[in-house]
């Protein structure tokens, strides 16, 4: 029975589960198949032992394939069960996966090794099975000793769009079974219907996402698991993308989609996928022809009942078609909202029309037992956030999926990473919490206008879904932080291996993004799950600083949002877990010398009680020694370069000829503000002597970092505490014409956000990205007033100066932005234009004007509540003693 005993990297059977592999494995193989469905079947409800036992019954079975007289469909089967994702995390599944596939291609290539000259990546290379085995030949040596089945060598060809599926999901990547296995699959391409190359399409392209999830060292799970081969779950380099570039696959993509007729819904998805991915030129009008042809196909074959849609495709298919036309973006210079244009152009509600059948399919799925798996729900989900298409109720399906899937160990680290990146980069149902910063600050926040937080009846419940979701994350993902624990079940192939830097920088990014819109479960055991991952995450980004600041420029970039966000919003979380950071005790020594300067100059001492909040919210990244918190610290302050819109030079224009002293990319504590200027208490223009003596001693006695070059005219940084401060000057008139500002003396720092299309959802209503919100919360926590311009608001450009008469080009205030100052032209269709537009940007000066006034306003008002409520807290009862300042609250 040694031949039968379980292969050496599959050590942990008992040896009760060790006989039982080995008398199931010698069983006939349809008794085989029966007891590996039931062991590994969704909604089966078998144990861990006997989905073990499947692996080791896998692991047994090459020897034993030709002598049982197992057929091709039959091996493919062995395979697709190894893939289900009950199974394909557990230790020795891959390598199980790799070697029935290897005795395939043994079968289908006549007198030696499937793998070996061309394709691929060349010859020889690759893992270590290839020549191996007893008497030679062979990927793996399997069937040296019997005679290769002639039926099954004639099968081979037609079970590989079954086949490759499978042997990708169960995260297999050596590259000599995949480079035989697309030589034969190239040789055959015209025999395969449309469905068939649409299966071979999604595994080639799910291939390139396999390999590139185990390079990046822990993404992947089922890919974690060493093989004592040597070529399963080792970073090939093997890409997908270039078979789909092959002339032969490409010939037969061109036909199908040149068929009029035959081609099914998965068919015409496949083939655009394909198209594609590969970079085939596709023209808009063949992209709407082909989305439309998967819409209204002939409907593809049902792998069970009920499995195909309305439309023709099934949920497979749907997936496959959604992520065709979100790649396609990718092609064009104004991605998503230009793609939607086009979409809409060909026939209006196209796009919705496939989401509205994803939203089918998982509303379907919920209420038969998980139709749709965790890793289709997360390839919907990457798919509509590339497209920044909002589907409350397809995000909320995913919510209730993956949780569940996280109590039952049955989804993969990267699905629950990938989830949680997707509904922090929308920010949930409602705005949360930036909605109640932006309302304290007069409803200013970016995209105000035509902006909506979607559906009121889906709000709660998706917001509560995503809550739910963010506390089970905590809980699955807490062992891989630092790594050497448990707990990964089903995702947790590796033994609780710690997360990727690319995945650790986009934990950090979610939960920051998530906790400032409002997503972070607000009470309960959620909660204080959740607060206490975010001491653990924190404290894994100060272990890991160093690893964090050698990573990729996207990870890096995520991380240095993630720790500006927390230094504004949470910054205990920082100061309270760096290497060297200040202790309570010193941070309670501030407050108590705080205290002590007593009631004088009332108004100057809050502002510095703010600025020194302000200060600690950088503690746990400037404030103290150890390399830990010094690398965390460049990362926060590290950005990538920053460009100025046109967007940005128009507003700026604007409000320098509303008189305002605006600058452009302005740093505050890390952040780089699109325009940052001072105003009057009432949101008017101060006058000029107050903004210089203002801009003079922000140049002394500021500690943040400055603007450069011409944007420091306007002075240097403002203190992120106070946003009102005491400056010199009587009220004047407003230059530029406009109404005068009585400056009561203080000074308001005010941050305008100029927010083009890709801060914004495609989907209606219109909605800001979580991103944007974060930062606006951010902002105001740092003492600035957000206003935000929708690039909707703006008015439209103006005549080309070859249109205008001299006199009008010559007009306009101060800055050279405002044309309103100069005399209209008087005859001609350009003359028209150009009054009009004078017209135009004459009534947004003052919308402008008027934003500004208000939020500026409403900001001091609340402002105002804030320290009466604190006046009244310190005399009360509980401020008896002298650590209980509102710093420590805060």
């Amino acid at each position: 029975m040694s031949s039968l005993s379980p292969r050496s990297s599959f050590a942990a059977l008992t040896p009760a589960e060790q006989a039982q592999a080995a008398k199931t494995a010698a069983q006939p193989p349809h008794k085989v198949l029966s007891a590996l469905k039931a062991a590994t079947a969704r909604g089966s409800g078998s144990s861990g032992s006997s989905r073990r036992v499947a692996v080791a019954v896998c692991q047994m079975l090459p020897p034993l394939l030709a002598p049982r007289g197992y057929t091709a469909a039959q091996v493919a089967e062995l395979v697709v069960r190894l893939a289900e994702a009950r199974c394909r995390a557990l230790p020795g599944a891959a390598d199980a996966a790799g070697q029935l596939a290897a005795w395939l291609l043994d079968c289908a290539v006549a007198g030696g090794p499937a793998a070996g000259g061309g394709g691929g990546r060349g010859g020889g290379g690759g893992g270590g099975g290839g020549g191996g085995g007893v008497g030679g030949g062979g990927l793996w040596g399997f069937g040296t000793q019997t005679r290769r089945p002639a039926a099954v060598e004639a099968e081979v060809p037609r079970v590989l769009p079954r086949l490759l599926p499978a042997l990708v999901a169960a995260g297999y990547s050596g590259e000599e079974v995949w480079s035989g296995a697309c030589r034969l699959m190239q040789t055959h391409i015209r025999s395969y219907s449309g469905d068939e190359v649409a299966a071979l399409v999604a595994a080639l392209v799910a291939l390139d996402q396999e390999d590139s999830s185990s390079s990046s060292g822990g993404s992947s799970s089922s890919t974690g698991s060493s093989s004592s081969s040597g070529s399963s779950g080792s970073s090939t380099g093997f890409l997908g993308v270039r078979q789909l570039e092959h002339p032969a696959m490409q010939g037969r993509l061109q036909a199908l989609a040149r068929d009029a007729g035959g081609i099914s819904g998965d068919g015409a998805a496949g083939v655009l996928l394909g198209l594609v991915v590969s970079g085939t030129s596709v023209s808009a009008d063949q992209l709407a022809a082909l989305v439309g042809r998967a819409l209204h196909g002939r409907g593809g074959a049902a792998a069970s009942p009920g499995a195909a849609a309305p439309g023709g495709l099934t949920p497979a298919g749907r997936l496959q078609l959604l992520e065709a036309v979100s790649r396609y973006c990718e092609r064009l210079a104004a991605g998503p909202t230009e793609l939607v244009t086009l979409l809409g152009r060909y026939q209006p509600g196209l796009l919705e029309a496939v989401v509205a059948g994803l939203e089918a399919d998982a509303a379907a799925g919920a209420a038969a037992e998980g139709r749709l798996r965790p890793d289709m729900y997360t390839a919907g989900a990457l798919s509509l956030c590339r497209l920044r298409f909002w589907s409350g109720p397809f995000f909320r399906d995913l919510a209730v999926a993956l949780t569940r899937g996280m109590q039952s160990r049955e989804v993969e680290v990267r699905d629950v990473v990938s989830a949680l990146y997707v509904l922090a980069t929308f920010g949930g149902d409602g705005d949360g919490g930036a909605a109640a910063a932006a309302a304290a600050a007069g409803g200013s926040s970016s995209g105000s206008s035509g902006s909506s937080s979607g559906s009121s009846s889906d709000g709660s419940d998706g917001n509560a879904a995503f809550a739910s979701l963010f506390a089970a994350a905590a809980e699955f993902l807490s062992p891989r932080l630092q790594g050497g624990g448990g707990g990964g079940g089903g995702g947790g192939g590796g033994g609780g291996a710690r997360l990727a830097p690319a995945n650790l920088a986009r934990v950090a990014w979610s939960y920051a993004v998530a906790g400032a819109c409002g997503l972070l479960p607000a009470s309960g055991g959620e909660r204080s799950r959740v607060e206490g991952f975010l001491k653990e995450l924190s404290a894994a980004l100060h272990a890991r600083a160093e690893e964090m600041r050698g990573a990729s420029l996207e990870s890096r970039g995520m991380t240095g949002q993630a720790l500006r966000v927390w230094a504004a919003l949470r910054p205990q979380l920082l100061s309270g877990s760096a290497p060297g950071g200040a202790p309570p005790a010193a941070a309670g020594q501030r407050r108590s010398q705080g205290q002590q300067q007593g009631p004088q100059d009332q108004g100057q001492g809050q502002g510095q009680e703010k600025a020194r909040d302000g200060q600690r919210s950088g503690a746990g990244l400037d404030g103290g020694g150890g390399a830990g918190a010094a690398a965390l610290a460049e990362l926060a302050r590290s950005r990538s370069s920053v460009s100025v819109s046109e967007l940005q030079k128009a507003v700026w224009r604007q409000l320098k000829a509303l008189g305002y002293q605006a600058q452009l990319e302005k740093k505050v504590k890390g952040w780089s503000v699109d325009i940052w200027l001072l105003a009057a208490e009432d949101g008017g223009v101060p006058p000029a002597g107050a903004v210089s003596s203002r801009s003079s001693n922000s140049s002394s006695s500021s500690g943040t970092d400055g603007g450069s070059g011409e944007q420091q005219a306007g002075g240097s940084d403002a203190r992120p505490g106070p946003a009102l401060q005491t400056a010199a000057g009587q009220p004047t008139s407003q230059p530029g014409g406009g109404p005068g500002s009585r400056a009561g003396g203080r000074l308001v720092a005010v941050a305008i956000e100029v927010d083009g299309p890709w801060h914004f959802t495609t989907s209606h209503p219109v909605r800001p990205l979580g991103s944007s919100r974060a930062r606006d919360a951010a902002l105001r926590a740092l003492g600035l007033v957000v206003v935000g311009v929708d690039y909707r608001e703006l008015p439209p450009p103006p005549p080309s100066p070859q249109a205008q008469p001299a006199a009008v080009r010559a007009g306009g205030g101060g800055g050279g932005g405002a044309r309103a100052g100069g005399p209209p032209p008087s005859s001609g269709r350009a003359g028209k234009a150009a009054k009009a537009a004078v017209g135009e940007e004459a009534a947004w000066l003052a919308k402008l004007h008027r934003r500004v006034r208000k939020a500026v306003v409403v900001a001091a008002a609340a402002e105002g509540r804030k320290g009466r409520g604190r006046s009244k807290g310190a005399a009360g009862p509980h401020r008896a003693g002298p650590g209980a300042g509102p710093a420590a609250s805060s």
